[in-house]
């Protein structure tokens, strides 16, 4: 008989309230409210003893499985290719997200620079629970030769099935959308990509095209601290952009893309920034990512 040294496992089951959902224009402080990283609030907790060599056990059974890996690696040893599975794996399965960032463009002209810059937000809780808005202002020339400066607004949301799309360039009516798909490509090149970048890792089955596990002849950089928190930098070509992708080591969350557009007459720098305002995953998982940190 073999004894294994013991560790406590808590897990936390949300109550019965905590899916009785306040109206979807609260969506965003309901996912603050339930889901910070490392803090579960009005829950039922069980704490349950487990031999640490089970939990072993069952977190290399699960890393065998999806990324065909017999073992546990450290977070030196894994590749781009595994960095990116293990990120795009973290947004499909999580109960919960939202993010606050900024599309930063630098455009470089032959007589001068010009930036520009486009807030967004993202707010999800699965199944069907989603929001996306993103600001940008508009400068026109008004009829007595001044210039004029309006703050946009476009607006996606869904419940259900149920899915509405807001822009103020279009005034009302706005043409309903026939899918959460179409809401949000009609919004990704004026958002700077910010529409489709999250939300496509968030639910692939209803938001399609490129994602950014299709970034090809990836290479793993140096890692590197931008702020408070470590990341793996992962590099190499998005639709024949070159890009780079700042991936938290922590949680395996996206927090920071560059890339270089070259045209004919200009440049443009693109640097999009998130800030994680909250996010709930799930128990295997919590596990698995503290296991490939060990030695």
């Amino acid at each position: 008989m073999m004894n294994f040294p013991l560790c406590v496992v808590v897990s936390a089951h949300g109550s019965e309230s905590d899916w009785n959902f306040a109206p979807a224009s609260r969506i965003v402080s309901i996912v603050s409210r339930r889901s910070r990283v490392d803090r579960t609030r009005r829950s039922s907790f069980q704490t349950t003893i487990v031999p640490s060599g089970l939990i072993c056990f069952f977190a290399i059974a699960t890393l065998i499985s999806s990324n065909g890996v017999a073992g546990v690696l450290k977070p030196e040893s894994l590749t781009a290719g595994q960095i990116l599975t293990s990120m795009a794996d973290t947004y499909k399965s999580c109960k919960s997200y939202s993010d606050s960032g900024i599309v930063k463009t630098t455009y470089k002209k032959a007589d001068g620079n010009k930036t520009d810059e486009k807030p967004f937000t993202t707010a999800f809780i699965r199944p069907d629970r989603f929001r996306f808005e993103f600001r940008d202002r508009f400068e026109f020339m008004a009829v007595n030769i001044q210039v004029i400066s309006r703050e946009n607004h476009y607006i996606v949301w869904r419940q259900g099935k149920e899915v509405q799309a807001w822009w103020d360039i279009n005034r009302p009516p706005n043409k309903k959308p026939e899918s959460l798909g179409v809401a949000l490509g009609g919004a990704t090149g004026v958002s700077g990509g910010s529409a489709h970048t999250i939300p496509a890792l968030l639910l692939p089955e209803n938001v399609h095209g490129r994602r950014l596990t299709d970034v090809a002849e990836a290479i793993r950089m140096d890692d590197a601290r931008p702020g408070t928190f470590e990341c793996f930098r992962i590099q190499g070509k998005f639709a024949c952009v070159p890009i780079t992708l700042w991936i938290e080591k922590e949680t395996f969350l996206i927090r920071r893309i560059d890339t270089q557009m070259t045209f004919a007459n200009f440049s443009a720098d693109v640097t999009t920034t998130y800030e994680i305002k909250s996010i709930q995953t799930g128990m295997m998982r919590k596990v698995q990512t503290a296991l490939s940190r060990q030695g």
